[in-house]
């Protein structure tokens, strides 16, 4: 089968990026021709592992050179989707693919739209447009609502990551649920935590919807009451220089650490006692998921949509009510002082994250590719 993903690019190294990388390496590797097509002409970031086997296009639209917020620069932005309608289209008809996915990017409003014998599909992996639409008021919210569900209804397909934003959507007809997969496979949980260890560990973007802040002031308290303890932070992102000082201002110097980002992040977390996951808003959260992945316990914000319908409360970790610091700092605290219950959530942790395998969670797409084809072509 063949099968094109649509992204506005791969330069940075996230949580969506990751794992449509993941995905079309693991669907190139079962037999199907694999392409991703990117919007623009940004580098791809070096930490992304990108099988030989899986086609890269880019179309070099240079969207990124233009603020399109900007009403000055609406003529500019309407040649180029002018041109990238062209370029789309004139590769889909050349290659004749089964199936096409969008993922981010200008495309969104242009593939449902280009007519052909391909199924479409939009993977959701945003807070933007859920937020949009359960958020917006006024006639700005309805016009925002109707466009949502206008563009929503022309794929064959839309798919999201939980139930919680299904429902937001409830009265369309075309939205399936498949959550993501587990990167690598179960044997890296079975490797038990070094002893000694006195690291806890929280991984994602450097941007406000992480919630890092939380974090670090949290962190303040805890070392106040586990002098011992360290706290490391993976990621990168627009706030870095904002997270340094607050560390600093926090005289965490000693106790915190931005560390960047890693291709191995599994030996990380079997490092670890636990992660925190402090996200205001999150759709599915990778990091929740590899964490228990590698038998360890999170404790994490009840942030919409994806924390909750991963990790059960008191059995794999703890949910915090958003932005609740001292319930946090009390989680947290309880973790490290009860060896005991962490070790048990580590093994509830491992039972829990292999209901996401690759395997099973790829032959659920798999599946739904199937009959998006067979529909088409009847």
């Amino acid at each position: 089968m063949k099968i094109v993903y649509c992204l506005y690019g791969l330069s940075v190294l996230g949580g969506r990026e990751t794992i449509i990388c993941t995905k079309a390496n693991y669907l190139s590797s079962t037999g199907h021709d694999v392409s991703i097509l990117l919007d623009d002409h940004l580098p791809i970031n070096d930490k992304l592992s990108i099988d030989k086997s899986v086609t890269v296009l880019d179309c070099g639209l240079g969207y990124s050179g233009i603020r399109t917020h900007f009403p000055w620069n609406i003529p500019a932005v309407l040649i180029k989707k002018v041109r990238h309608k062209r370029m789309l289209a004139g590769f889909l008809r050349k290659n004749k693919p089964d199936i096409v996915i969008f993922v981010s990017g200008e495309s969104y409003v242009i593939l449902p739209f280009i007519k052909g014998p391909w199924a479409t599909i939009r993977e959701m992996h945003s807070n933007v447009d859920p937020e949009a639409y359960l958020g917006g008021k006024g006639l700005k919210g309805v016009f925002t609502r109707l466009k949502i569900d206008l563009i929503n209804r022309k794929y064959d397909r839309v798919v999201v990551l939980t139930q919680g934003e299904k429902n937001i959507y409830k009265y369309q007809q075309n939205i399936s649920v498949i959550p993501n997969p587990i990167r690598f496979h179960d044997d890296y949980g079975s490797a038990p935590q070094p002893a000694g260890t006195n690291q806890v560990i929280s991984i994602g973007r450097l941007e406000e919807a992480k919630g890092f802040h939380h974090l670090i002031r949290s962190a303040r308290t805890v070392v106040d009451r586990h002098p011992d303890v360290h706290f490391v932070l993976y990621g990168d992102g627009p706030m870095k220089e904002v997270l340094l000082s607050s560390v600093s201002d926090y005289h965490l110097d000693d106790n915190f650490y931005l560390r960047g980002t890693v291709s191995n992040i599994q030996q990380e977390l079997q490092q670890s006692l636990f992660l925190v996951h402090t996200s205001v808003c999150e759709t599915f959260s990778l990091a929740v998921l590899e964490a228990m992945a590698c038998g360890i316990p999170v404790i994490s914000f009840d942030c919409p949509f994806g924390p909750r319908e991963i990790i059960d409360d008191g059995v794999t970790g703890y949910l915090v009510p958003p932005g609740d610091e001292k319930t946090l700092v009390e989680r947290i605290c309880f973790l490290i002082e009860h060896p005991d219950i962490r070790k048990r959530m580590c093994q509830s942790a491992l039972k829990k994250a292999a209901q996401y395998s690759i395997e099973r969670i790829m032959g659920e797409w798999v599946d739904l590719f199937n009959r998006l084809s067979v529909n088409k072509k009847r």
